[in-house]
């Protein structure tokens, strides 16, 4: 009789090292006719590249999850969304459901996947289901999406990946033993399948994860189906670790730039591969991800590609977003990468057309007529048209147009060419094998577009071994010898579910009575416990906590299961961090793809073999930099830092550092940019007290400038920001038009983010780009500067610590006579000129452009920074044999 086992220990993953040591030896004997079932693919991509990469040759290790062996299709993974849209759409037709925002929204699709899946993983259908009343509405509308998504595929003959568990056809082909590990529990449909083995010849070993009073009903199941409990009487003990840190920080940033160091400091005592991350929030793991490599630390390549990675599939989902108006639809193709002409012409055309309103070709057309430059605008317009007609105008043929547009692009780059190849295949799979259910979507725009956003695709082009970048999901089954968690805010980790009108808690507990295999919050915080207790239990050496006090409190777990601290940090002073050897990166090669990198590594080669006294600036570079227009910004880095303007603006050293809060600042310039281009007429009227202003297009504005920027408003962090800020923007452009109709003679908005050229003398001239001019009638100029917050105001009186240069120089730009920073945040203003006339102000700039001339003459550009502090955050110190490195930190 075949062998039917269940182990359990106190400390499971400990079998699983055993067991995973055992197979090793199978391997190495010859001997692979055995598969090893683990919950996810991250897990399988982590193991099998331990195997093969301690094996001389590849070999036939058959690593699966329980789909593998269900031959379970990849159906879900794109169809089953456009099916849930069609059943949706349906029942809109059929008058079920209103045709409205609610039954539209991406809400309800998520909500009736979830419901169809977790129906579907217990073996259950509509039938089996208690009667759900009319009076609980929210489950009704699951239940209607869910029977009317059965008859779409039955109409078409289709199978999603549960249907196929039903076949028990099941992929055991000649293997002798299954080992199964790392699951918490099993769902009905996979507890199924497990029974089902016992008809097959073969040996079936299962190791649980996480034996505790919570999953102990995982075992009486296994029990109940055949197989014979062992239970392990070895007592496991917490490990006594080297050193435990819980370090408390005021912000994420500050959260990231701790790790950082610490990671650095680390790396002098570890291996980078024996690290390893737990990280909850994906946007903190790009910008984590980032940091690491703009540090050179290694990391694992499991990393994925997005659309966010390449400006061109952000330029596709312009192409496909009907939702924008005929003005935005145009500007926003012309910013794309698809409109091949030269920026002048795409800046020259916007401009002509800024102006004016316009809701058709026709319209438009005339416009242009009206400029000398109508031919070569002509050029431009007919690109647009093209581009139109193709994916709006028409819904037919929009799938074959995007696979002809994406397979005119070329590029050398790899991991662009996976996820053009991925999206290939998807997009060929729906126009071939599923023409007619495409052809029947009301909204295949937004399903395309929705289909790009959430494609992920494997980079698995430059395996290193590095840091590993985990999250609680996958983290089960590894080994490091130090762990870094990052975000120990109660709301993170364990995590909290956020309730909606469809699950709450009344909900969950009616489908879980009805035998639904679905997690209530306090089910998935357990779960989501016993896979940190473990992670932690994992680690050998040490252990490294951060929370930050900006939005939360810090997790209960950092106080419970005797995880105590021998070093709390209430304040993060600054501290340099120390040189990482170069040598001792795996492949610093993998990350040449960044410019900076190149740079960096380049100049730091050529520093490594030289003094600083060895470098020169000859009379060529000094020309070069007297004679090239200067910006404010750059006359300010001089003085804060002649060695970082040399790095910055000399070797042209622009480092790729994303913040989030740049990102918001950035979007919210981008909304008002476009809200007072296209209502600017209507801004005038209101400003006169014709008419009250409509915001109404604010919503849409702002929800595109997110997407534009990489942040999805479905994102629990990104939706917050948004509601956060469209109130603010409605109040602050409330608030600015009230004060501009209180003023004896009014400012309307006259030109916006418009670029200039002003000089203070007849050597030196300053390029600008203001946010916003405002005109009077008489002719009179005002020079508005949108900020986040008052914080980043600017007076006179800055001019003294070499600081506020903008204003200072900008009000040399025609008849101005106001210069006004306007803040979003606070909906604050103030008046830079109100202290100081333009005398007073071209006196003070003359002397500063003298002294940096004279300066650049005389090749004064290897200085040290003034202020220590500020090489503690320049992006160059890691290059710069300059920086300060006096006024050491100390953690207290």
């Amino acid at each position: 009789m075949n062998k039917r086992v269940v182990y359990t220990n106190s400390n499971s993953s400990k079998l699983f090292d055993e067991n995973i040591s055992f197979l090793e030896n199978q391997i190495i004997k010859g001997n692979t006719d055995f598969i090893l079932i683990l919950p996810n693919r991250k897990l399988i991509k982590n193991i099998r590249n331990k195997f093969l990469k301690e094996q001389s040759v590849l070999c036939d290790v058959k690593i699966w999850t329980i789909d593998d062996l269900a031959n379970a299709s990849d159906i879900s993974t794109y169809l089953t969304d456009l099916i849930v849209r069609l059943a949706i759409q349906d029942l809109i037709d059929e008058g079920e459901f209103d045709d409205n925002k609610f039954f539209n929204s991406k809400g309800i699709i998520n909500s009736s996947k979830k419901f169809i899946s977790s129906c579907k993983y217990s073996n259950k259908n509509l039938n089996d289901l208690d009667i759900i009343s009319d009076k609980d509405v929210s489950l009704s509308i699951l239940s209607k999406v869910y029977e009317k998504y059965q008859n779409i595929m039955k109409q078409y003959n289709l199978l999603d990946k549960f249907d196929a568990y039903e076949i028990k056809n099941l992929n055991i082909q000649k293997n002798k033993d299954i080992y199964i590990h790392g699951f918490s529990e099993f769902r009905p449909i996979e507890l199924e399948v497990i029974k089902q083995l016992k008809n097959y010849d073969v040996n079936v070993y299962i190791y649980v994860d996480y034996y505790n009073e919570y999953k102990s009903k995982l075992v009486n199941q296994l029990e109940d189906i055949g197989f014979e409990v062992i239970e392990s009487a070895e007592n496991f003990e917490t490990n006594n670790f080297i050193e435990k840190k819980i370090v408390k920080l005021t912000n994420e940033i500050l959260e990231k730039d701790r790790l950082i160091d610490e990671i650095c400091k680390d790396s002098y005592e570890y291996d980078y591969n024996k690290m390893a991350i737990l990280i909850e929030r994906d946007s903190s793991k790009i910008e984590i991800l980032n940091s690491l490599k703009s540090h050179d630390i290694p990391v694992f390549g499991d990393d994925y590609i997005s659309y966010q990675n390449y400006k061109i599939f952000s330029d596709i989902i312009n192409i496909l977003d009907k939702s924008k108006t005929f003005k935005q639809y145009v500007f926003s193709i012309l910013d794309s990468c698809f409109v091949e002409f030269d920026l002048k012409d795409k800046i020259s055309f916007r401009s002509i057309l800024v102006d004016f309103e316009f809701d058709n070709w026709e319209s438009l057309d005339k416009i242009l007529k009206s400029n000398l430059n109508y031919e070569n605008n002509l050029q431009i317009l007919n690109k647009i048209k093209f581009l139109y007609s193709s994916f709006i105008e028409t819904d037919i043929d929009v799938i074959k147009n995007l696979i002809s547009l994406l397979e005119k692009k070329e590029s050398d780059e790899i991991e662009f060419n996976l996820f053009t190849e991925k999206l290939l295949l998807i997009l060929e799979d729906l126009d071939k094998t599923y023409c007619e259910l495409v052809k029947k979507s009301k909204n295949l725009n937004e399903y395309l577009i929705d289909l790009i956003k959430n494609l992920r695709v494997d980079s698995t082009n430059y395996l290193v071994d590095g840091i590993r970048i985990y999250s609680l999901t996958d983290i089960r089954l590894s080994n490091y010898d130090v762990l870094y968690i990052v975000n120990m805010n109660d709301d993170v980790i364990p995590g909290k579910v956020n309730y909606d009108f469809f699950y709450n808690e009344e909900n969950i507990k009616f489908l879980q009575n009805c035998g639904v295999d679905i997690l209530s919050d306090a089910d998935n915080r357990k779960r989501n416990i016993d896979r940190f207790v473990d992670a932690i239990n994992r680690a050998n050496k040490k252990v490294y906590m951060s929370y930050n006090t900006e939005n939360s409190i810090k997790s209960r777990l950092i106080l419970d299961k005797n995880i105590t601290s021998n070093q709390k940090i209430k304040k993060l002073k600054n501290k340099n961090i120390r040189k990482i050897d170069t040598k001792k990166l795996h492949s610093v090669s993998s990350y040449e793809k960044y410019s900076l990198k190149q740079h960096l590594n380049r100049l730091e080669t050529r520093i490594m073999s030289k003094d600083i006294s060895d470098f020169e600036v000859d009379d060529k570079t000094t020309q070069y930099i007297l004679n090239k227009e200067l910006s404010p910004t750059q006359l300010e880095t001089y003085f804060e830092c002649p060695m970082k303007f040399y790095f910055r603006y000399y070797l042209k050293l622009k480092p790729q550092v994303k913040s989030r809060q740049l990102d918001i600042g950035t979007i919210l310039h981008n909304t008002l940019e476009e809200f007072y281009g296209i209502n600017i007429s209507q801004i005038k009227d209101a400003i006169d007290g014709k008419c009250e202003l409509d915001l109404s297009s604010l919503d849409s504005l702002l929800k595109n400038s997110f997407e534009k920027f990489g942040l999805n408003t479905d994102i629990k962090e990104n939706e917050f920001d948004y509601d956060k800020y469209l109130f603010k923007l409605k109040d602050f452009i409330k608030e600015d038009i009230y004060n501009n109709r209180q003023e004896a003679e009014k400012f309307y908005p006259y030109k916006l983010e418009e670029d200039f050229i002003v000089s203070l003398d007849e050597n030196t001239k300053f390029i600008g780009r203001i946010d916003r001019v405002d005109k009077t009638d008489s002719g009179k100029i005002r020079l508005i500067d949108y900020k986040l917050s008052q914080n980043s105001f600017r007076k006179a009186k800055d001019l003294a610590k070499n600081k506020g240069f903008q204003f200072a120089i900008y009000s040399s730009y025609g008849n101005v006579v106001s210069c006004k920073y306007k803040s979003i945040k606070d909906n604050e203003e103030y008046e830079y000129l109100q202290s100081i006339n333009k005398d007073e102000l071209d006196e003070i700039m003359n002397e500063k452009v003298k002294e940096f001339r004279e300066n650049i003459r005389n090749k004064r550009l290897f200085i040290k920074a003034n202020d220590y502090n500020s090489c503690n955050y320049c992006d160059y110190n890691k290059i710069c044999k300059l920086k300060n490195t006096e006024g050491e930190a100390i953690d207290d």
